[in-house]
């Protein structure tokens, strides 16, 4: 069971869980497979259940105890994933096991600023809900309010805002306040 492929070097857990076979993955885990492995970018079959929108195999995962705060070669976690693929039934079994939700990855974001900076309402709503900080800045000084701001995703700016976001930021290109943006747009909604 602890057999690789050449190149990746994706275990039979790996495929098990890229192919979404319950089953087989189940009896891989009762086989004592080590089920954080590795393949070649250090993604554990989680990272792939994740990646690959396969809920039910990261709820198999999870209930096996598999790792995760595991980090890939691009220090993103399964729930980094979840959340790019905006499964929300994964996002919320990792969340539901504690997977931190504020991690940042490589390029020191958090999921939320991942999220909004893709333009990913959807995955924004459901990092807001899960309590993410609202507050975070990229490394540009951005935040996940100013990006919704400027796609002109009223219904996750508003959910930002109703989690307490702060409206005073100041956008780092133009150093005006969010408000001004908001007014310069035309979503009535943003206007409250």
């Amino acid at each position: 069971i602890h057999i690789e492929d050449g190149f990746w070097h994706n275990s039979p857990l790996h495929h098990a869980v890229e192919r979404n076979d319950i089953a087989f993955v189940q009896a891989i885990i009762d086989g004592k497979a080590d089920i954080d492995v590795k393949d070649r970018s250090s993604k554990t079959p989680l990272h792939h259940a994740a990646e690959h929108g396969h809920s039910a195999c990261v709820q198999v995962l999870i209930d096996a105890k598999a790792d995760i705060y595991a980090k890939d070669d691009y220090d993103r976690t399964p729930i980094y994933f979840a959340a790019e693929k905006s499964d929300s039934v994964s996002l919320q079994a990792l969340v539901n096991a504690k997977a931190d939700i504020n991690v940042k990855d490589g390029s020191n974001k958090t999921l939320l600023l991942q999220a909004a900076d893709r333009g990913d309402a959807a995955s924004v709503q459901a990092l807001v809900k899960a309590k993410a900080d609202v507050n975070v800045k990229d490394p540009s000084g951005m935040t996940a309010l100013e990006f919704m701001f400027v796609r002109s995703e009223s219904a996750a700016a508003l959910a930002l805002i109703n989690a307490k976001a702060d409206v005073n930021v100041k956008d780092p290109s133009t150093n005006k306040p969010l408000v001004h943006l908001a007014v310069s747009g035309s979503d009535v909604v943003l206007l409250r």
